[in-house]
């Protein structure tokens, strides 16, 4: 049995601190050209990310790393 407990709206406020970490890193990307890969983050919040970035057009995401060490990358579409 899993259990969520959500104290003052901590996931919706996290949920749009990772949008808002995401926007800033999809504007970087799209500037250099180049991919940026985020600090080492739990399963849920890369998932988030991906949903978010799933269908933008300018930019692809995917995770690297091993275990704890697991971050996501943010790439430019080719």
């Amino acid at each position: 049995m899993n259990l969520a407990v959500n104290v003052n709206d901590y996931r919706e406020r996290r949920e749009a601190t990772l949008h808002s970490l995401a926007d800033s890193v999809v504007a970087r990307v799209t500037a250099s050209g180049t991919p940026h890969t985020l600090p080492p983050m739990p399963a849920s919040e890369r998932r988030v990310i991906h949903l978010y970035l799933a269908q933008h057009p300018e930019v692809t995401t995917s995770s690297e790393g091993i275990a704890r060490n697991r971050g996501l990358v943010i790439s430019p579409r080719l």
